[in-house]
């Protein structure tokens, strides 16, 4: 399952557009307004969310596929 699929399974939506020029992804989950960017830097912003494993497992796997866990 790619990362997209399990971030859509939790409700999250990739966002095509954001409002920083340093962010490869982003996911946001519209009914709990909860957003999650990826950015260049290799950081990774959840604001103020509690992570579940599920969450966490999504986050490792783009991550993956993001090339970030090669290094």
């Amino acid at each position: 399952m790619s990362a997209k699929e399990m971030f859509k399974k939790l409700g999250y939506e990739e966002r095509t557009e954001t409002s920083s020029m340093a962010c490869i992804k982003s996911y946001i989950n519209y009914k709990k307004l909860k957003i999650i960017y990826f950015d260049y830097d290799k950081r990774i912003d959840v604001g103020n969310t509690m992570i579940s494993f599920d969450l966490l497992q999504a986050i490792n796997k783009q991550c993956e596929e993001l090339g970030w866990l090669d290094e």
